[in-house]
Parts: C-alpha cells; structure tokens; sequence
C-alpha cells in the first residue's frame, strides 16, 4: 500500500505540476496573441491615418471610375449598410422602398440589371482604391461635367470632387480644407 499511495501521491504532484505548466503556457499565448493583435491595428492606424488622399496618383484612378459611371448613364450610386442605391437611364433601384435610400419615390426593387449595375459601380470604385459612400454624376451631351464622391472616412466628411469646366469653390459655410489635385480633381474635407 505503500508504495501505491506514494506512486498516487508523486503522479498527483506530476498532473498539478503539468496543469500549473500548461496554464502558465496558454497565458504566455494568450498575451502574446494580445500583443501581435495591438501591434497590427498600430501598424494598419499608422498605415490609415498616413495615406495621402490628394497622391496625384489618385486622379487617373478617380477619372476611370467617372468614365465607367457616365458610360453606362449612371447619375447617383449610394452603398451604405442601411441603403443601396443606384439611379440611371434604364431605371433607378433601391434595396428599400423610402424615400431615405434614393432620390426618388419611383424606385424600384434591384433586379439583375440593376444588381449589375450596381456591382459594375463598386467593382469600379475597388479598382479606384476607395471605398465610396455616394457618387452623383452630372453630365451634358455625354461628357461629364460634374462629380462628386462622398468618402466613407473615420472623423470626416471627405469628398473626391471633379470639375473640368471650371476651378473648383466649396459651397460650405464651416472651415473645409480644399486641396487642388492634379487632371481637375480636388479633395474636399469638411472635419467633423
């Protein structure tokens, strides 16, 4: 009996001494997930809050994405989680019926057309690199004469805004920063 209970006894201090070590083994982990996860949403905030909005490089991305928008006549496109929209020449489609998601009463539901249409807007806007929330779209005899594209943008009212008939001027009575980019392009930041 002995030797049994000293057997039980040793194997008992084994199993606590191996739980304590696995414990101790799955805190370690457990902090150092928690430090990779700060470490990378330090490293995507600087990444944000550095990237430059006006990069002349932005304006032939922009100006592709317009030339898409007006050559399948499409004048308005909104994308936010409670409102898809789009509104064209062929019709104009909301995912809601109000008169919040779209500028019309007449909208009707998304069909394949306008499903098509509206995935033909974002894809356009990815390959642009931005994420839009609005884009209205003005033209005459199938140029364009006029865009604006609200921004989706952390503490901002931000907007991608091109006019090529005349230099841009803000119509907002607070403090916006407007910003000359090259190719009639102009950023336009209201703050919060």
């Amino acid at each position: 009996m002995s030797i049994y209970s000293g057997f039980k006894s040793v194997s008992i201090h084994i199993i606590k001494v191996m739980g304590q070590i696995l414990l101790e083994i799955m805190r370690a982990l457990l902090k150092l997930s928690l430090f990779v996860a700060a470490v990378w949403v330090l490293i995507v905030l600087c990444i944000w809050i550095t990237a430059d909005s006006t990069n002349p490089g932005m304006s032939p991305l922009l100006t592709e994405l317009v030339t898409t928008v007006n050559e399948h006549r499409i004048t308005y496109y909104h994308n936010q989680d409670w409102c898809k929209s789009i509104e064209s020449e062929t019709g104009n489609y909301a995912d809601k019926p109000s008169s919040t998601c779209g500028s019309d009463d007449k909208n009707k539901p998304f069909d394949a057309h306008g499903t098509q249409l509206f995935t033909l807007v974002s894809d356009a806007a990815k390959k642009a690199q931005i994420t839009p929330i609005r884009i209205d779209i003005q033209s005459e005899h199938g140029r364009v004469t006029f865009a604006r594209i609200n921004l989706s943008c952390f503490l901002c009212y931000a907007s991608y805004i091109y006019s090529p008939q005349k230099p841009y001027v803000t119509q907002e009575r607070k403090p916006t920063d407007v910003r000359d980019m090259t190719g009639d392009w102009y950023y336009e930041n209201t703050g919060i």
